[in-house]
């Protein structure tokens, strides 16, 4: 029988371990304790990272990959019909 080795996530936060990114929106639930949040690295904006972050903790639960910029306006209104609303001191977790 053969066993596999169990693979540890690596655990990140946010902005610690993502220092050159830039926050375009961020977005809160009430009562719920995550934040998601549209990043970016790129120096033209173009491609946009989707994180979800424990606000707390500011770990990184699930960066759920790269959008982009033209999809954001969708991606927004998505996010507001599930009832997350943008936070607009968007400096801040």
């Amino acid at each position: 029988m053969a066993y596999s080795k169990k693979i540890k996530k690596e655990i990140t936060h946010f902005p610690k371990d993502y220092p050159k990114f830039k926050i375009i929106k961020t977005f809160r639930k009430p009562h719920s304790p995550r934040t998601r949040m549209f990043a970016t690295n790129d120096p033209n904006g173009w491609f946009i990272d989707v994180f979800e972050i424990k606000t707390k903790s500011e770990e990184v639960a699930d960066n759920e990959g790269w959008i982009t910029e033209k999809d954001m306006k969708d991606w927004t209104t998505w996010y507001e019909r599930l009832g997350w609303v943008e936070q607009k001191d968007e400096n801040k977790i």
